[in-house]
């Protein structure tokens, strides 16, 4: 779902279209503060995936430590982990060969990927290389096909950012 325009700007619509679909599937009084819930629409970049699994880990922390409603500290510890799920990506693809492993996409290769669709504020067609077609597949690339444009996934952008890669 596109929560931001091509220009940075905020979608309300989308944002709302997914706030509508957390409240048709839980109480949004789980929330200790509702900006939690929309700081995660924020950082999920529109994926219902990801913005689920943050919803989840942060309830699953919430109830470890005997809490009823998500706290900041749950807030952050999702976030948080949804950033090193991120991280993890920034590796080289291995696959096996005839004896021997393969690297069949260096790191480097998708760090400079990610750094054309992040350097790319007017064109945002990231191309079809073989790291940015995983990246899509693994979602560190959002693309919006209706409008033609790429964008950095909000979570993969604060993993680089703190690797000062961007």
């Amino acid at each position: 779902i596109k929560i931001n325009h091509q220009n940075g700007q905020q979608d309300a619509d989308g944002r709302k279209k997914m706030a509508d679909i957390v409240g048709c599937r839980m109480d949004l009084d789980l929330f200790e503060r509702e900006d939690f819930l929309h700081e995660m629409i924020g950082y999920s970049g529109g994926c219902l995936r990801d913005l689920f699994l943050m919803i989840q880990e942060a309830g699953d922390h919430a109830e470890s430590w005997d809490r009823e409603r998500i706290t900041k500290e749950d807030f952050i510890h999702a976030v948080n982990g949804l950033k090193q799920d991120y991280r993890n990506l920034l590796s080289d693809k291995i696959e096996p060969g005839a004896g021997v492993n393969v690297v069949k996409i260096k790191a480097t290769e998708y760090i400079e990927a990610l750094k054309n669709v992040h350097r790319s504020a007017e064109d945002r067609a990231a191309g079809n290389s073989e790291a940015v077609l995983d990246l899509r597949q693994n979602l560190a690339i959002l693309s919006y096909n209706g409008e033609g444009w790429d964008a950095l996934h909000p979570i993969m952008a604060e993993v680089l950012r703190d690797q000062k890669i961007i």
